[in-house]
Parts: structure tokens; C-alpha cells; sequence
């Protein structure tokens, strides 16, 4: 998995020297093209024009005021 590199990259590279806390959040960003099986309708929002976005979600950590994004992925339903 991806995930699994990219921790292990970070271990190497002394990011993780002892257990951390992580965040996990989403963000749309919105889209005002033709329909894609990508999109996600979210009527919630009030993007002028829209309601399709694209969602994304990241996995990150912060040491010592820099953030480390552990892994960032597109979510479809």
C-alpha cells in the first residue's frame, strides 16, 4: 500500500522517532465541468453555480510546527 511506504519512508528519515497523533480530514473542492463517475454531489455547500465536487481526504502529523501529509486520496462513492 502506498500508506505503508510513505510511513516507512518517514521512519526512515527519523520524522516518527516515537508515537505520534495524527488528524484525518476531507475537503471539496468544487467542479463546474461536465459529470464525472469522480464527483460527489454536495448540495450542503453553497459554491456559487455547483453543488458537484471533488472530496478529498489527508492523513497528516505535525513535529515541531511541520506538517507531514501521510497520505492524501481521492474518495468516490
Amino acid at each position: 500500500m502506498i500508506i505503508d511506504s510513505t510511513v516507512q519512508i518517514a521512519i526512515a528519515n527519523n520524522a516518527f522517532s516515537h508515537p505520534v497523533n495524527v488528524a484525518m480530514d476531507d475537503h471539496d473542492v468544487p467542479y463546474y465541468g461536465i459529470d464525472s463517475r469522480c464527483l460527489i454531489n454536495a448540495p450542503f455547500h453553497k459554491f456559487g453555480g455547483t453543488s458537484l465536487v471533488y472530496r478529498f481526504a489527508t492523513l497528516e502529523s505535525v513535529k515541531n510546527g511541520e506538517r507531514l501529509t501521510v497520505q492524501m486520496g481521492l474518495i468516490t462513492f
